[in-house]
């Protein structure tokens, strides 16, 4: 049977730190198909991740930012593995909050902006990737790692295309209404290949 990986790199990067774990990107593939089912042939994995743009950073976020982009060009020479990237978006917050004055004890509120980012555009990605690919009939088994049960609507138009749907994710934060929508999950730890625990 023909198995198709979708790998949300946010919440992988995110609940492995979480979690106490680190991952082998490279290795991490194999690794799930072989927890699966032996007889599963892995064809292709997708790995969307979002990266910071440098036009919004500092010197230290520029660096990262660059540093980030240089791995993810790596990744991009793996056989099998289908990177996409995306750029966070920016934009500004204001925060307020309460401050007592040392000398009167009078309350008053101070006004805070803050860049903030986020991901746009990843998670409608994810789900027109699997969707798309499950009706040109080109995997019988998906298995989507994430923790995020948005996806279940995407889920069960899936499994209404005949097709088999997994899903991993590791055990914190919680993710039983996503396990509930799939035909079996993957408890993501250090049994799984490409993941150790952090020293």
């Amino acid at each position: 049977m023909k198995l198709f990986i979708f790998i949300d790199g946010s919440y992988l990067f995110k609940a492995s730190n979480q979690n106490g774990f680190h991952y082998n990107i490279k290795e991490l593939p194999n690794g799930l198909a072989k927890r699966l089912n032996y007889n599963f042939n892995l064809i292709k994995t997708y790995y969307y991740c979002s990266v910071p743009d440098p036009e919004y950073e500092d010197d230290i976020g520029k660096e990262r930012a660059r540093k980030q982009i240089l791995g993810l060009e790596q990744l991009k020479k793996i056989p099998l593995l289908d990177v996409r990237v995306f750029k966070l978006r920016y934009g500004m917050r204001t925060l307020r909050h309460k401050v007592t004055c040392t000398h009167c004890q009078n309350e008053f509120y101070l006004n805070d902006n803050v860049l903030t980012k986020r991901e746009k555009g990843v998670d409608i990605c994810i789900a027109v990737d699997m969707l798309s690919q499950a009706y040109n009939n080109a995997y019988d088994v998906a298995l989507l790692l994430t923790g995020d049960s948005d996806f279940v609507p995407a889920i069960e138009k899936v499994k209404a295309l005949g097709k088999i749907v997994y899903c991993a994710a590791f055990k914190n934060p919680p993710f039983d209404k996503l396990a509930k929508a799939c035909d079996g999950y993957i408890l993501l730890n250090n049994k799984i290949g490409g993941i150790y625990p952090r020293k």
